[in-house]
């Protein structure tokens, strides 16, 4: 049986919902979400039907200053996720986590590091497996100016690479960025509004009509004293 769009229907009593659709494929995709189970707790079961590897179940903890996310797959060998973070709005510390079971390997792990406060971010991140290690650096000294600064290490090969940017509002509809790398690549990239363009195209069609009525009045008034 092959279906021409996707059906779906939620299920909700109290803190318990379920989420069922079938997709064009014939799937069938299952979600169940049980909230506050305690207070910032949310416990969530989800599986594909007839995908017998898609069953994972998670957990989910949101605080004031904290906010936790972890998965297992339902199988033998699961694949095993964590993420979460700790800190305010100024400091900040978060890790993100994937661990395959089966091989015994990390899929990823990244950690970082950030500080906010008023017009200065400052970050460190460690991705790809602890190889490279990233550090960014943006300061907002006016209102419509950013100015940025990236620095990535790589520690298999050895080598930085060095971003400065720059980013300008010139209007509240029309913004210019340009960066430039220690290779001498350099980009520059002005971005309006769609209602700018439309409105910078409608005025074009205006003057155009303009100067083609005014082409139209002049070719009258020659056309009537040539016949006076």
């Amino acid at each position: 049986m092959l279906f021409l769009g996707d059906v779906s229907t939620q299920i909700k009593n109290k803190n318990f919902t379920a989420d069922i659709k079938v997709a064009t494929d014939s799937s069938l995709l299952t979600t169940f979400t049980y909230d506050e189970a305690t207070p910032g707790l949310k416990a969530i079961v989800s599986a594909k039907v007839p995908d017998q590897k898609s069953g994972k179940v998670g957990l989910q903890y949101l605080h004031n200053y904290a906010g936790i996310c972890t998965s297992v797959g339902l199988t033998t060998s699961p694949i095993v996720n964590f993420s979460g973070v700790v800190g305010n709005n100024v400091l900040a510390l978060g890790t993100d986590v994937s661990f395959n079971t089966q091989s015994g390997d990390f899929k990823h792990f990244n950690d970082g590091f950030s500080f906010t406060k008023d017009d200065l971010i400052a970050a460190l991140t460690l991705n790809d497996k602890g190889d490279k290690l990233n550090a960014h650096h943006i300061v907002n000294p006016l209102s419509n100016t950013v100015v940025g600064a990236e620095v990535t290490h790589s520690f298999t090969t050895q080598r930085n690479a060095i971003t400065v940017g720059a980013q300008h509002a010139l209007d509240p509809l029309t913004t210019v960025k340009a960066r430039v790398n220690n290779d001498g690549v350099a980009n520059v990239q002005s971005r309006s509004s769609p209602f700018l363009e439309r409105l910078t195209q409608c005025q074009g069609w205006v003057c155009s009509c303009s100067q083609a009525y005014r082409k139209n009045q002049e070719s009258k008034c020659t056309l009537e004293e040539g016949v006076a």
